[in-house]
């Protein structure tokens, strides 16, 4: 079922290339998509009211950051000639490829991300599977693992004319336990992998983290820990807490990829990095000290409105543009940023051979 180019590929909505062409990679974005969904109200968020109609503007930017989950306009990333400008920065400072990994569950939109492709000339890699258990649609619970399997294939390998997705992810676990619906997700994350020799992609975050758990169960069903990434690894930062290394080098250890991918959620458009992107700095440098340098990816997740340049935010070029000074005062010279950000995302969006027929 897969395509016979596929193998040793990496597959792009406009098809296969060669890792060699992606050249600079964010492996973890989303270009198209809808937190509407049901983000605004998971517990816990600043907003104590449903989400706010009122258009995100020059006059509501300090109200947005402050409770960027309370308007609705933030949450949807739904402007193609603006994320076009917005990647075209990021083309600019010599990137290549950006993995959209918007689920089936966010307002996934492939044609979209086809136009975006060809107006920037950037290589675009799209996702495919489902996000956290209560963000699922109903039909999720009711399908068989087998049937959950059967979707992700045929996402991956849509036949003539379809843009075909080129890793299974971001699939979603929740903090704290992985619910029985992600798990027969898991499981048929597992299947569709072993048929098409695709890349995964796992969502996990803090308080709670159980990308490792997840890990585990894929290895268990046949999927190689190389081709999975466990993302989010750095999240606790985003309430002052310092990123878990023990289980980074947990998760290191099985074989697979961590990311660190909220890189420029605090930043702004100019003006130094903040504390937290400097703690992310830290931490890779270390981890990089450890030897683990060809298992790290870096990416900046952005997802919402208020985190693109044209709001103030950092946007998709952050990181090409103005953190490598950072990384180099802290051990991380060129050809390691290099490694982490050209080949190590080439390697892991590299399809394997399929391991069943």
């Amino acid at each position: 079922m897969q395509p016979a180019q596929a193998t040793g590929s990496v597959v792009t909505v406009l098809g296969p290339v060669a890792p060699a062409a992606l050249g600079l990679c964010l492996p973890h974005e989303h270009l198209v998509c809808d937190l509407d969904v049901g983000l605004a109200a998971q517990p816990g968020a600043a907003a104590s009211a449903p989400p706010s109609d009122e258009p995100l503007g020059p006059g509501n930017l300090v109200r947005v950051r402050r409770d960027p989950l309370g308007y609705r306009d933030n949450l949807r990333l739904d402007d193609l000639e603006l994320i076009a400008a917005e990647l075209s920065l990021f083309a600019a400072a010599a990137g290549g490829a950006v993995v959209d990994q918007t689920s089936d569950d966010l307002g996934r939109d492939r044609a979209a991300l086809v136009r975006l492709s060809r107006a920037t000339g950037l290589h675009v890699v799209a996702g495919c599977g489902h996000y956290v258990a209560r963000l699922m649609p109903p039909r999720v619970a009711a399908a068989s693992v087998a049937e959950l399997a059967t979707e992700l294939v045929a996402d991956l390998c849509p036949g003539t004319g379809g843009a075909p997705c080129g890793v299974i992810g971001e699939i979603g676990v929740s903090p704290g336990r992985i619910a029985p619906v992600e798990l027969r997700v898991l499981q048929a994350v597992a299947a569709a992998q072993r048929r098409t020799g695709a890349p995964v992609s796992i969502h996990s975050t803090a308080p709670g983290h159980m990308g490792l758990e997840a890990l585990l169960v894929l290895q268990e069903h046949g999927v190689a820990a190389a081709q999975v990434t466990v993302g989010h690894l750095d999240s606790p930062l985003d309430a002052g807490e310092p990123v878990d290394l023990d289980l980074c080098r947990e998760i290191a250890g099985e074989g697979a990829l961590i990311a660190f991918d909220g890189f420029g959620w605090e930043a702004r458009s100019a003006g130094p990095p903040p504390r937290s992107d400097l703690r992310r700095i830290e931490a890779v440098a270390t981890l990089c000290a450890e030897g683990l340098e060809r298992q790290l990816l870096v990416s900046h997740d952005v997802a919402m409105k208020i985190q693109l340049t044209a709001h103030g935010g950092a946007g998709y070029a952050y990181l090409a543009r103005r953190l490598a000074p950072h990384f180099a005062r802290r051990g991380v010279d060129a050809t390691a940023l290099r490694r982490i950000m050209v080949d190590n995302p080439a390697r892991w969006l590299t399809w394997g051979a399929p391991a069943e027929p």
